[in-house]
């Protein structure tokens, strides 16, 4: 019965934007996401300054997997709001789905600049800044990350991976030590500490290593295992 209401208030007055904007809420719960998203374009078509009508569209074609239709969409409402940190967030995020790194990398640190604590960007471009294989900077923001919050064994695993990546093995193994100690589960702790290992001369503790991480389910330790002729 909603639904057919706001049909109704829309195809009554065709320049009802609030009507719209309700429209595409409702769609986009019952998961009929292009017709939301064009009810919301309807809306940007009658009013293109209202910042709300772009970030609802965007949510829609992010879910819908388009993201560069989303990417275009926070451009729109950053241009807007251009001083919104959590604007700047969403759409590195964008970028990162796209592999986009370097933009990302812009987006997350304009968010710090404007937000500085919050620190969870920092992680998130530590990851952007490793991708592109910058890894010095990826180390920073994941130390920057950790110093305040210890106990999460996933930054301390990019910080060993991005240790290992500039040949400094000792650190790497440190890191993701750290990391087994706050989760003996993790599968891709062991494997990247199985890599450094072995990198480092550990030849015997690197093969322990890849067990382990396969027995917990990693597929890389377990196709290491497989190509080496390595009983697991």
């Amino acid at each position: 019965m909603a639904l057919k209401n706001y049909v109704r208030a829309t195809e009554l007055d065709c320049e009802f934007l609030e009507a719209f904007l309700d429209l595409g809420d409702l769609l986009r719960d019952l998961g009929e996401f292009q017709r939301a998203a064009d009810s919301y374009t309807k809306a940007i078509d009658l009013d293109p300054t209202r910042t709300e009508s772009y970030l609802n569209r965007a949510h829609i074609y992010g879910t819908m997997g388009k993201h560069e239709l989303e990417v275009d969409d926070y451009d729109s409402a950053i241009t807007l709001m251009p001083h919104n940190p959590i604007l700047h967030g969403r759409r590195g995020a964008a970028l990162i789905l796209l592999e986009r790194y370097d933009e990302a990398i812009d987006d997350y640190s304009i968010l710090l600049a404007l937000k500085p604590t919050f620190l969870w960007a920092r992680v998130i471009r530590g990851d952007a800044y490793a991708a592109v294989g910058k890894n010095c900077e990826a180390i920073e923001d994941y130390t920057a990350f950790i110093n305040l919050h210890p106990e999460y064994a996933e930054t301390y695993v990019n910080r060993g991976k991005a240790w290992h990546n500039l040949a400094e093995y000792e650190k790497a193994i440190e890191d993701l030590s750290r990391a087994i100690e706050l989760s003996p589960d993790l599968a891709e702790a062991y494997y990247h500490r199985g890599l450094s290992r072995e990198s480092s001369g550990m030849k015997m503790p690197a093969v322990a290593d890849y067990r382990m991480a396969a027995q917990l389910g990693d597929a890389n330790a377990q196709k290491l295992l497989k190509d080496r002729n390595i009983f697991q």
